[in-house]
């Protein structure tokens, strides 16, 4: 009625002035009723082209729901090909790993080992795929941890298998693997089930929409056929024009996406050469200026050793960046791999804390270790060292002098929880989401003063996850200092025998 209300009442005033002046003039009572006839023809004409662009938008708008059910379900179809894949690995793996207990033949380890470095980037897939979908992504978490679980049982029977050792056959018995391998199974299964659920609904959610787009399709041909004029042809090639459009839009998304696509690998390839390639110069920096230091050319007097000692802390630190830039592209790359074994947990951590002190004395920082003895845990002790170097020695980079760092080691249920607690600057609250990312350096001056490239924290998460534990921060606020901590999986296992 809005819309019409206008015309009418104009309508009514021309018609009041029509019968206005037929009082005085015939003339101009004709003129005003080819004025009102016009009008009407107008009206007319413009009552069918306001339907058609009603029915052309709500046609756009039903096909933009047909195309978004479209992708929902490539989407899920990909999620189940991720998933099915993820099996087939584990299957796989599964095999290598029965074939050796079998047989004692190591070969039958190529396909374990194959599978394995496969099925974490498959569940690295998986969790990406499905990160709009909470229950889905604590599934697909959950069997990363559980493979994560099964697989390190599977290092350990093989170990004992290999070994000869009388234990193995008692330990097998115990069917700690089948029933770590039936949840596993029973997991994946239940995440297929739940996709194949989700793919039923948004097939069926397709054809509603694809028949709703052609139902309005049909009601517009029919309006245009009725029609049998300009309009209709002239909607008919807008609706093409449009549809033409929109098949080279998506045409050149797609080029686009390939194009992103490329040049991240490309990024990642070039980091990976540019890493390896300033590795050899700087070994070669490292090993000559060693050489010179030690006096092996002849005797130096001490502005020789000061700028020796300089050259090495540079290339140290140079070093220190490029391995952090190759651990970020096997990250990226989903190529970081870790070699679990039984680790006197207590002596890797004193060992790094010992590797600091040097550091910890000339910051005028005192390092204490408060850590219960844990026995022996199945990881990569150089990797796990790597963390905690990092974070102790950011504790000790953040830190005033005369205060102290505490790191402590204790058991929390089926985890081993280690700490790193300093006295230092401390971390704003807004700033906490951003430490754990690439290149997430604080812009702080005190983060200035000391330098670095922002990539540490990033890789110490990687490899934490690698080992299936979280690491997090917390900070009471600037000036408040702050506290490190990482979890790994508490799972003692017995030292390696000595052949």
């Amino acid at each position: 009625m809005a819309f019409g209300q206008p015309i009418t009442n104009q309508s009514t005033a021309r018609r009041r002035s029509a019968v206005s002046d037929a009082k005085g003039a015939a003339p101009v009572e004709q003129g005003g009723n080819a004025l009102s006839f016009r009008r009407a023809i107008g009206l007319s004409a413009a009552l069918p082209l306001a339907l058609i662009i009603m029915l052309s938008a709500l046609l756009s708008w039903q096909i933009w729901q047909t195309g978004r059910a479209l992708r929902w379900v490539e989407d899920t179809l990909t999620v189940q090909a991720r998933a099915n894949a993820v099996a087939r690995d584990l299957e796989q793996m599964e095999t290598g790993q029965r074939g050796i207990l079998v047989t004692r033949n190591p070969e039958f380890g190529v396909p374990y080992e194959k599978g394995r470095t496969r099925i974490g980037g498959e569940l690295g897939n998986l969790e990406w795929l499905v990160s709009d979908n909470t229950q889905q992504l604590q599934l697909v978490r959950q069997i990363r941890q559980t493979e994560s679980k099964w697989a390190k049982n599977a290092q350990y029977e093989v170990a004992l298998r290999m070994a000869g050792d009388p234990r193995f056959l008692a330990y097998f018995e115990a069917g700690k693997g089948r029933r770590l391998m039936v949840t596993l199974r029973q997991e994946i299964n239940l995440f297929q089930a739940r996709e194949q659920s989700l793919l039923r609904a948004r097939q069926e959610a397709f054809w509603r929409d694809a028949v709703r787009a052609g139902a309005i399709g049909g009601i517009g041909l029919v309006v245009v056929a009725m029609l049998v004029g300009v309009f209709g042809f002239r909607q008919l090639r807008a609706f093409d024009r449009a549809h033409e459009e929109l098949k080279r839009r998506g045409a050149a998304l797609r080029e686009a996406n390939d194009q992103l696509l490329r040049a991240d690998s490309y990024k990642d390839e070039f980091l990976s050469v540019v890493s390896h390639e300033l590795r050899t110069p700087l070994n070669f920096i490292t090993g000559f200026a060693s050489t010179l230091d030690d006096e092996v050319q002849g005797p130096l007097n001490p502005q020789q050793h000061e700028a020796l000692t300089k050259i090495l802390s540079g290339s140290d630190q140079m070093l220190a960046l490029v391995d952090n830039l190759l651990d970020l592209a096997r990250i990226q790359s989903g190529k970081l791999d870790v070699a679990p074994e039984p680790t006197k947990y207590a002596t890797l951590v004193r060992d790094a804390l010992d590797h600091l002190r040097p550091l910890a004395l000339r910051a005028g920082v005192t390092l204490r270790l408060e850590a219960t003895d844990v026995g022996n845990l199945e990881i990569d002790g150089q990797r796990i060292a790597q963390v905690l170097i990092n974070l102790v020695g950011n504790a000790i980079k953040f830190s005033r002098p005369g205060t102290e760092i505490r790191v402590s080691v204790r058991v929390q249920g089926d985890r081993v929880i280690t700490e790193v607690a300093d006295q230092g600057v401390g971390i704003a609250a807004e700033d906490l989401p951003r430490l754990f990312q690439r290149f997430g350096q604080l812009d702080m001056s005190n983060t200035r003063k000391v330098g670095g490239t922002g990539l540490g924290l990033a890789i110490c998460r990687a490899l934490v996850e690698a080992h299936g534990g979280e690491i997090h921060a917390y900070s009471q606020g600037l000036g408040k200092g702050s506290t490190f901590s990482f979890s790994l999986p508490y799972a003692p296992v017995p030292a390696p025998m000595l052949s």
